[in-house]
């Protein structure tokens, strides 16, 4: 059983036709989970809010007009947070980001973070909240602190996966603020993004 799960993951596309950033601050890829022959966008070029970090090509002078820090990505922007932050900051000041269909490689993703993984999206996640503005800016506190209370809670009766995540929301918090004192805010809607109800679960 272990081998066919194995088999079924290699055959997903992870993340390799692009990334998408919600109004909900959410960023994936556009094709995540899917089997090759379920992501239609794969095979044709098209505009994305962010280029996956396992393969990009950036022009030099776009990173010199668009970056306030000279370079690409922020020093304690590690895991998820760089390539998104890169993509949203090029839109951001005038640049455009996109996905062409090249084969250049095979990329396993997870294969060294699939144990920190949940910890680095969810720090992801809410460093972009601090600097991406969207509709929903003024839910944020509440959203904020509902999470935090939640897994604080849980935490407390000893759900370990819960105080990671409370580890988390304060290292994005922390990595939020940073961010914005070296980029500052960023507009999703200079970008390509998906549209999101608003449904707190």
């Amino acid at each position: 059983m272990p081998l066919m799960r194995e088999l079924y993951n290699y055959l997903k596309i992870n993340k390799t036709a692009g990334g998408v950033v919600t109004e909900l601050w959410n960023a994936g890829g556009i094709c995540w989970g899917l089997l090759e022959g379920e992501c239609y966008k794969k095979d044709k070029p098209h505009r994305v809010s962010y280029a996956d970090g396992a393969y990009m090509i950036i022009s030099v002078n776009a990173i010199k007009d668009a970056s306030p820090i000279g370079k690409p990505f922020l020093d304690r922007a590690f895991l998820y947070f760089d390539d998104y932050v890169l993509g949203l900051l090029l839109w951001n000041r005038g640049w455009r980001v996109k996905y062409y269909p090249v084969r250049a490689g095979l990329y396993f993703a997870h294969r060294t973070t699939r144990p920190a993984l949940n910890y680095y999206s969810v720090r992801a996640h809410v460093a972009l909240m601090n600097i991406v503005k969207t509709r929903f800016q003024p839910l944020l506190t509440f959203y904020l602190l509902r999470r935090l209370s939640i897994h604080s809670l849980m935490c407390v009766k000893g759900e370990y996966n819960s105080c990671n995540i409370v580890r988390a929301i304060y290292d994005g918090l922390r990595l939020g603020f940073y961010a914005k004192q070296k980029i500052g805010n960023l507009m999703l809607y200079k970008a390509p993004y998906v549209k999101s109800a608003l449904i707190i679960n």
